[in-house]
This record gives structure tokens, sequence and C-alpha cells, in this order.
């Protein structure tokens, strides 16, 4: 009897949990484009947290302009959506099918096409083509938010600017966006914002693919740079917790008579680390630094391969300015034009150890006295470097088993020789490669 009233017992609860759990799904509902509502802009007004938005393909560009509160203050915008905390907006078809289209403001007036600003749950982007006259998306002291298989193209302006919030961007293409002013990028970070990059192509934005002014924290990983002609890829300033990692810097280049480092510049007293990234063909053509340019910052250079980067000035690798405090470490630099390493009259002396050195218009440091008895000159044996396939081969004082003292050197594995893989590893980077 006891059993028996334990099994009733049992299903009745179950039954209420059951409900429970009905009653929250029943909450959060799926808004059609265009089959229940005719814009993007009027499914985002009517839905709540918990709610997707699914967008149907086209060319989708309602806009509204009004007044919100950015980090407390009144701001006039025009806008596609207004995004509300809690909120998953999806273009089903992905981005090549699914456009959401800003326009040029008025007087007084910003254009974003997507605009967040209110605090709450993480919003989430997903499967669009975003362009605008002006800005592609702008948070500010609002929700977390997530931009994933989204596509960032020919924004007027900057493609995201945040300010005091956190975002993330996944598998995403960020290319032709204008930015706005001296050293805006394409994404503009600034005072305390959390910014999150991973498995994104960066591609010919002019004034730069990241600049970031007084961040919390940026983490760059698993990204490409490609053909970023004026400004450098990413400016890091007043940030004491930088990552950047695993990702390629191609035919990168600046062309300004004082600005250096033609793929990465990190200072104002930042603290990070540089670590297993390919620079190729990076160049810093008025100035010094072609490749990274750490100034009055602390920072770890190691595991990376640097080939056939330019400067007329110095640092073909890395050039170090001001109070900088730098340690080069395991990287490869080959066939660059001037010193691997270089800093400024003045500054901490770059530590350095376990590199490889070949073939470099001056194959040392530029202080004689600092190349470490650990550093090598010798031919790294890429697998194809005219290809772009840094992988080395099975003789490459690269590998470990080859130098046990430093360990493995530089950005790539071994891919050719004995090993019985494709030639080339490095596929997924390079299918993405185009050529000028």
């Amino acid at each position: 009897m006891v059993g028996a009233r334990a099994r009733i017992a049992g299903l009745w609860l179950m039954r209420v949990l059951v409900a429970g759990v009905s009653a929250v799904t029943a909450q959060a509902d799926a808004l059609r484009v265009p089959e229940d509502y005719s814009s993007v802009l009027a499914a985002v007004d009517a839905a709540v947290s918990g709610d997707s938005v699914l967008v149907g393909p086209g060319t989708w560009s309602d806009l509204d302009t009004r007044t919100v509160l950015v980090c407390g203050g009144p701001f006039i915008s025009t806008s596609a959506a207004f995004l509300k905390p809690g909120l998953t907006l999806i273009g089903v078809d992905g981005p090549t099918s699914t456009h959401l289209v800003g326009s040029v403001g008025g007087a007084g007036v910003t254009s974003f096409t997507l605009i967040a600003a209110d605090v709450g749950d993480p919003i989430r982007v997903q499967g669009f083509s975003i362009t605008s006259g002006e800005v592609g998306a702008a948070v500010g002291c609002a929700s977390d938010l997530v931009f994933s298989d989204c596509h960032f193209v020919d924004c007027g302006e900057e493609a995201i600017a945040m300010k005091q919030t956190a975002i993330s961007l996944d598998d995403c293409l960020v290319s032709g966006n204008q930015g706005s002013g001296f050293a805006s990028g394409a994404i503009a970070a600034s005072f305390s914002s959390d910014l999150t990059v991973r498995n994104t192509r960066f591609e010919s934005n002019p004034r730069g693919a990241v600049s970031a002014n007084d961040p919390a924290r940026i983490l760059i990983e698993g990204c490409e740079f490609v053909d970023h002609l004026v400004r450098r890829p990413v400016t890091v300033q007043k940030c004491n917790n930088v990552m950047i990692r695993d990702s390629l810097f191609l035919r990168n280049r600046t062309t300004g008579t004082n600005i250096s480092g033609a793929a990465i510049q990190l200072g104002s007293f930042s603290v990070g680390t540089i670590e297993f990234n390919t620079f190729a063909y990076d160049s810093a053509l008025a100035s010094s630094g072609a490749a990274v340019h750490v100034s009055s910052s602390w920072a770890t250079v190691r595991g990376n391969t640097f080939y056939r980067c330019y400067t007329p000035g110095v640092g073909a690798a890395v050039y170090v300015t001001g109070t900088a405090t730098v340690n080069c470490q395991n990287n490869i630099v080959v066939e660059c034009d001037g010193y691997a390493l270089s800093s400024s009259s003045g500054t901490v002396l770059p530590q350095s150890g376990c590199n490889i050195l070949w073939n470099n218009t001056e194959d040392y440091w530029q202080w004689p006295d600092e190349v470490a008895a650990t550093d090598i000159p010798a031919d790294p044996l890429f697998c194809d470097s005219e290809s772009l396939d840094f992988t080395v081969g099975s003789s490459s004082p690269a590998l470990s088993e080859n130098s046990p003292a430093c360990g493995p050197i530089g950005a790539h594995p071994q891919g050719c020789g004995t090993v019985a893989i494709e030639p080339t590893t490095w596929g997924r980077l390079k299918s993405l490669y185009r050529e000028p």
C-alpha cells in the first residue's frame, strides 16, 4: 500500500513538473518574418525575452528613428532592429541570403542597423549579412551580445561600436568597413568592453579591423586578418588582459610615417600574449615594426612564424619602444627585411631565446650582445613557403625532437617528410586566401 501511494505521489509530481516545463516553454515564441510580421523591425518590437525571431531570405531595410538610453544618456538612432535582452535573432538561410540594411542618419541622428542598450539576458544574432551607411551594430552598457555566422560588410563607419559591454563573434566575416576617425577600426571597443573574436575573417577594412581603447579584455583566436592596406588590423591600448593566438596576418601594411606595427600594436601600458600566429608579407612601408609593435607595455611574443615581412626602419618581426618589457621565445623569423627584433634607445632590452633566425637581411637581433645562446641560425625547412604552407619537414630544427632544449618552435607542426598526411595541413586557412 505504501508503495502504491509512493507511485501515485511520484506520478502526480511528474505531471506537475511536466506542466511547469510546458508553461515555461509556452512563454518562448518563434516569431517569423515575413510569415507573421512584415519586417524584422516589427517582429523584434513584438518579441519578449526568450523569444526567437526567425527571418527568411531577402533584403530587410525597414527602419525607425527613436530615442534610446545608451549608458544612461538619451541617444537618437535610426535602426532596423532595437534589440532586447534575451532575444535570439536568426537568418534561417544564412548571411548570403539574408541581408539587414541600414541607412545614413539625418542631422543629430546616427544610423545603426542593430542597436542594443538594455541590460539583461544575452542577445544572440545569427545568419545575417549586416551593412549600413553608418554603423552596422552598436552596443552600449547592454546585455552580452553574441554574433555567429554573420557578415559585416561595407558599413560607412564601424561594423560594430561597443562601450562597457561584452560582445563575442564566432565564424563571421568583417570586410570593407570604413571605420571612422583616425584610429577607429571595423570593430571599435572602448571603456571596459570585453571582446572575444574566434574563427572570423577580417579583410580590407581601411582603418583596420579591431581598435580597442581601455577595454577590460581582448581575446582573438583562430582568426584571419588579410589585406588591410592603410592601417594595421589590431590596435590595443590600455588593456591588461590581451590574448592574440592561432591567427593569420597576411599582406597587411601601414603607410603613415608614424604608424609602426603593420599587423599588431600593443600599447599604453597593456599586458598581453601574442602566440602561435603567422605573419606573412606584412609591411610597415614608411615606419618601423613590420609585424608587431609593442609600446610601453608588457608582452610575451612566443611560438609565432614571421615570413617576408618588410620595413624600411627597424624591427622586421618585433619592434619595441618606450618602457616596454618584451620576452620573445620560440619564434621563427625567415626572409624578413631588417633586424628580427629591434628596440628604440632607452628601452628595456627585449629578452630572447629558442628563436630560429634565417636569411633575413640582418640575421640576428639589433643588439648582438642580447642574442641568446639558444637562438638558432638555421633554415626551418618549411614545406612550401611560396604556397604559404609553413608546416616544417622532418629534419627541421623547429621540431622538439631536433631541438630538445627548446621544444617546438614556430606556429606550425611537421607537415612533410615522413608524416603521412596531406601535403598542406593548413588547408582551412589557405582556402580563405585571396590573391591580390
